[in-house]
């Protein structure tokens, strides 16, 4: 099973599952924006950097667990997620933030439509540029699907999970491309049969192709036209 989202300036285009799943790695994106947008109200925190690059590029859990404390930890960083993400879809993380201490990062569900639209502003977004340029530093080994077009900023997301025993596992990929005539963003999501990563990459991989034939055919128009960092 699969599915995918482009969020393009008519609206978020969406096939397949819609992604109400957890979110695994690839909420650490809005976590490390809220925790800059909030380290730069206290003019700048190079430590946020440090962390920001270490969740993102090389997807670290730990510095990721930092970042949400950095936001006050609990119902405090679940209502600032929430407030940063209510513009693309929302997400609900307030019922997750005081039954699972001392992060619920890997368990709040984003659909995939919301991925998208929040990936096509992600660029134009306040105080996102040390996210942005990470989401384009990403470990070569984590390097696969929409890593694969030529231009994007992306973040990937798995783990085993569970739903009668139907989804197993769960590989999903958000990202932003720039074109001449704007952002494009995508989200993708997987769950292979055999519950095998290696299948995972596989899958993400053909849709991914997929997209990028779209986009260099020119027929996705492009999402945001704001000037990119």
């Amino acid at each position: 099973m699969a599915g995918v989202a482009v969020a393009t300036r008519h609206g978020v285009v969406q096939a397949g599952d819609p992604g109400r799943w957890h979110a695994w790695s690839t909420v650490k994106v809005p976590i490390a924006v809220a925790a800059a947008t909030a380290a730069a109200e206290l003019d700048g925190n190079a430590d946020v950097d440090a962390l920001i690059e270490a969740a993102i590029t090389r997807s670290e859990n730990m510095p990721a667990a930092e970042l949400w404390q950095s936001l006050g930890g609990g119902t405090s960083a679940a209502r600032q997620l929430e407030d940063l993400l209510a513009p693309y879809g929302g997400i609900d993380a307030l019922s997750l933030a005081t039954e699972f201490s001392p992060t619920p990062i890997g368990l709040i569900a984003w659909p995939l439509a919301g991925q998208a639209e929040f990936s096509s502003y992600l660029p134009c977004l306040p105080d996102a540029e040390v996210v942005y340029r990470a989401m384009g530093e990403i470990v070569p080994w984590q390097v696969d699907g929409l890593g694969s077009i030529e231009g994007m900023h992306f973040k990937g997301g798995w783990s085993a999970e569970e739903d009668g025993g139907s989804r197993p596992y769960t590989y999903r990929q958000m990202g932003a491309l720039e074109t001449l005539g704007g952002v494009i963003g995508m989200a993708v999501l997987v769950h292979p049969e055999d519950g095998e990563h290696a299948t995972a990459v596989q899958m993400v991989g053909d849709l991914a192709a997929g997209l990028e034939e779209m986009v260099e055919a020119d027929l996705l128009p492009a999402a945001t036209i704001c000037t990119a960092i």
